[in-house]
């Protein structure tokens, strides 16, 4: 049986699952920034001779591989 209540519920619910929604994809949208600020970096840093490992470090916490390893199994 339908009621206010379980309609009430359902509605939260999903405003949850659409607030976890945007909140992913602001995560993600962030770290795809951060990765490709730590590229154009590293190419600055190549084009200057300089040694690299900050930059390597920054694309290192932000790209797709330590995402990925740090989600839990698959």
């Amino acid at each position: 049986m339908w009621t206010t209540r379980n309609g009430s519920n359902y509605i939260k619910a999903l405003c949850m699952a659409a607030f976890y929604a945007r909140s992913e994809e602001a995560r993600q949208s962030h770290s795809v920034h951060k990765l490709a600020l730590g590229a154009l970096a590293l190419e600055d840093t190549l084009s200057k001779g300089l040694p690299i490992q900050k930059e390597i470090d920054i694309i290192s916490t932000y790209s797709i591989v330590a995402q990925v390893q740090g989600s839990g199994p698959i």
